[in-house]
């Protein structure tokens, strides 16, 4: 192996451990604050530590090797990186409040807003400070499409991911996790349809603008697609069911999974393609461009 390839695989350990390192630790402290001072937060905080470990290295090990390839300066990556985090934690709060009511209260979600703000911040800043060389430079903010194109592709998103979120959840509600639901295990409920209308397209929309800075920096329309779907995947899918082990049964955990992924990812193509940098007006063009790899513009 090169001196180069020994350099970028110990950088990419290294950046791994210290992600991992800075989400469990931040989260841990959150979660003793939170325990000190609001009331509901501290029923499992210690209990649940290893938990937060692995959540670190779900994260590491998925956004390490994606930050190692993305372009930028230290303060986009950091923009990048800060939105799609907590963007997606904030979704999945928003979610758990309305279908779990018990693993979510009410009076803990200002406090996990604000400490969801702070871990974001500390694995944006470790991603950028070990991937991003110092003398990169670059705007903070990407340049966004016209108006027009913006508010198109924010659309495309919601609706893809509100017409995914309704007929693979019916299915799998109607095949899997119904009776979970029906008999409120572990505190499953099944909201009232305008309750679920609210949420779908509030997380359409929020999965949306989270990945905006995502697809305004990378060009190759390929690397786009799948950097945008495999973050979203394991952000607003993986990474909260983790959380949920031993808290809720093994088969909604594995059929919300699948149901997840299914949703998210397609939105994640969706929103590359339509938003993405240099992306061709023609979307039947820029997804041919995404699977022959082809640069946009």
């Amino acid at each position: 192996m090169t001196d180069g390839h020994i350099s970028g695989t110990r950088r990419l350990g290294f950046g791994m451990l210290v992600v991992t390192g800075g989400y469990a630790i931040t989260l841990i402290l959150a979660n003793a604050v939170g325990a000190v001072y609001i009331a509901g937060t501290g029923a499992a905080a210690v209990e649940r530590v290893p938990v937060r470990i692995a959540g670190g290295l779900l994260i590491g090990a998925t956004l390490c090797p994606i930050a190692a390839r993305m372009p930028g300066s230290r303060r986009r990556h950091f923009f990048v990186w800060w939105s799609v985090v907590y963007l997606s934690t904030v979704g999945v709060i928003v979610e758990g409040r309305a279908f779990a009511p018990n693993l979510v209260p009410l009076a803990t979600i200002p406090w996990d807003l604000v400490s969801q703000a702070v871990v974001a911040a500390v694995v944006a800043a470790s991603l950028a400070f070990i991937y991003v060389p110092e003398t990169s430079r670059g705007a903070t903010i990407p340049d966004l499409p016209d108006g027009r194109r913006l508010f198109l592709g924010l659309l495309a998103g919601t609706v893809t991911y509100a017409v995914l979120y309704f007929v693979i959840g019916a299915l799998n509600y109607a095949l899997v996790t119904g009776p979970y639901y029906e008999q409120s295990v572990e505190g499953l409920i099944n909201p009232p349809l305008q309750v679920v209308l609210v949420v779908f397209l509030f997380r359409g929309a929020l999965l949306s603008v989270s990945l905006i800075p995502l697809v305004r920096t990378v060009e190759n329309p390929r690397w786009r697609a799948w950097m945008a779907a495999l973050t979203v995947a394991v952000l607003a899918g993986f990474l909260p069911l983790l959380t949920q082990v031993g808290r809720l049964p093994l088969v909604v955990l594995v059929a919300s999974s699948y149901e997840i992924v299914l949703q998210v990812c397609p939105t994640a193509v969706v929103v590359a393609a339509v938003l993405g940098k240099g992306a061709s007006p023609s979307l039947r063009t820029e997804v041919r461009r995404m699977l022959r790899g082809r640069p946009s513009g």
